[in-house]
């Protein structure tokens, strides 16, 4: 909800900007530790130079930061259960997607983080309030690898509605 508030009244003149935005309000929005790694997603990209148009390369170049980011502060990988386990496995589709249409490699971006929150289920918990559950973790999904995934269904959502008008 914060979120869109604070864009949904906006015009953008980069998508930089609107990654900004976005940034800061999960930043401010979000308790504990997850608005800031969350944010960093889109803070992340904020030293690359402004880009005016969202296409399936400038979106992996922007997430691909963003997830450097996460992973720098977090110090979490593949396998930790944590939001890593759909975001990078996203971020990779983005990135073999380069040159197709956004909505078409947004759904496989989609696809690999829904994949990437089941294996979670697998992990045992490395990071988080659920690490002390140790074994007992084992069998439910990931919560920030849940958010990850929401996010690409949200943006897949956007696209593809906007792409039948």
């Amino acid at each position: 909800k914060s979120v869109k508030d604070s864009i949904e009244s906006k015009r953008y003149s980069t998508i930089n900007e609107l990654f900004k935005d976005v940034g800061v309000a999960l930043l401010h929005s979000m308790g504990g530790a997850s608005g800031v790694v969350f944010s960093s997603i889109f803070l992340g990209a904020a030293h690359i130079p402004n880009l005016e148009n969202l296409n399936t390369k400038n979106l992996y170049h922007l997430l691909r930061e963003g997830l450097i980011k996460v992973k720098e502060k977090g110090k979490a990988k593949l396998g930790d259960k944590t939001m890593i386990d759909a975001l990078e496995p996203a971020v990779i589709t983005l990135e073999k997607e380069e040159n197709s249409d956004l909505e078409t490699a947004l759904e496989k971006a989609l696809n690999a983080a829904e994949t990437g929150v089941q294996k979670t289920k697998d992990c045992v918990a490395k990071f988080g309030r659920a690490k002390f559950l140790n074994e007992r973790s084992i069998g439910i999904q990931d919560a920030g690898a849940t958010t990850v995934s929401l996010m690409f269904k949200s943006m897949y959502k956007f696209i593809s509605e906007k792409s039948r008008k």
